[in-house]
């Protein structure tokens, strides 16, 4: 606008009036939650911490050592203990897989073509994908079973703080977080 069109305006001021009692509350109680929930992530042992932010963090946030470790860890748990076979490679295409389903993606490593592809160009492995059902389906399905096994006992905890956190809390004043707590911790 310039000089003339302004002779004459007045602005007007939109006052927005917000009970600052009721954000500071929510507030709070969305840090005691976060809270509640970082400590159930604490608490877990660091192979499950690890998996866990694996899977859940954007992809980039950790380095490749903890992906590696990751790796192993489901390779040794699915009876894979040698590294120079072609399960062993198998398991971390099943972590990618899991970790698509994850996040919400349709992973087309589902399929033994796209797996066969992903092994060959991220690994240089080379598996015959129209005999993939006979020659891997079982350890592929055992690799996946550990990934969700681990993946559950992984959110176990933090579901238990969701849940609690979350229940009808009218009686709060009499509610129990130390013995809610042992709950937790046998997790």
């Amino acid at each position: 606008m310039n000089s003339r069109q302004l002779e004459g305006f007045e602005p007007k001021v939109q006052k927005t009036v917000r009970d600052a009692g009721s954000v500071a509350t929510e507030v709070a109680a969305h840090q005691v939650m976060a809270g509640h929930i970082q400590r159930a992530i604490s608490k877990l042992p660091p192979p499950l911490q690890m998996l866990g932010h694996w899977l859940y963090a954007p992809d980039g946030v950790f380095p490749d050592s903890n992906e590696n470790a990751i790796w192993q860890m489901v390779a040794l748990l699915s009876d894979i203990t040698d590294p120079e076979c072609d399960e062993w490679y198998l398991a971390r295409c099943a972590l990618h897989c899991y970790k698509q389903n994850v996040w919400g993606r349709d992973s087309e490593l589902n399929k033994a073509r796209a797996i066969g592809e992903w092994l060959y160009e991220q690994h240089g492995v080379d598996i015959n994908s129209r005999r993939f059902s006979v020659k891997y389906g079982i350890a592929w399905d055992r690799i996946r079973g550990v990934i969700d096994d681990l993946d559950k006992r992984a959110l176990m905890p933090v579901a238990r703080v969701v849940w609690l956190m979350t229940e009808d809390m009218s009686e709060a004043s009499s509610f129990d977080w130390d013995g809610h707590e042992a709950v937790l911790n046998k997790a």
